[in-house]
């Protein structure tokens, strides 16, 4: 939505490329983290869970900071670093959770696991969307 909304504003379509780039590009080199999150860990807080914890507040820091960043209305010069740091949060809280979850579920169940992560994902984007959606027209942005 950022990006169009950018875009709506008047923002050159070579900057709305370039945010998707950077705010992608952690989510296609995601199985770099894997081998990372295998070998280190606080084995004190479990092999895994120190890596979760990390990357919940990465995720919440690069939250926080994009009210430090004054983008005007149309540029996404500075807004784009800051979700790109996020977006590595996520990938890294996504494999540590994945990691997670293949330790603890039998192998029997983890195609039902899988299925319920997937659906969680899903659910989480559409309930996000609609209350986004409904959101916005109330702040001036129809």
């Amino acid at each position: 939505a950022l990006p169009n909304h950018h875009a709506g504003l008047g923002a050159p379509a070579s900057e709305v490329a370039w945010h998707a780039v950077l705010v992608g590009l952690p989510w296609v080199l995601q199985p770099a983290w894997g081998p990372l999150v295998d070998r280190f860990g606080d084995f004190r807080m479990g092999r895994r869970r120190f890596w979760a914890v990390a990357a919940l507040a990465g995720s919440l820091a690069a939250l926080l900071l994009l009210f430090a960043v004054a983008d005007a209305p149309g540029e996404l010069g500075r807004t784009s670093p800051v979700l790109a740091a996020h977006s590595a949060f996520a990938c890294l809280l996504d494999t540590a959770v994945d990691g997670m979850i293949i330790d603890r579920v039998p192998p029997a169940k983890l195609g039902r696991a899988n299925a319920s992560t997937r659906a969680g994902f899903v659910s989480g984007i559409a309930v996000g969307a609609a209350v986004f959606a409904s959101v916005l027209p109330a702040h001036g942005l129809h």
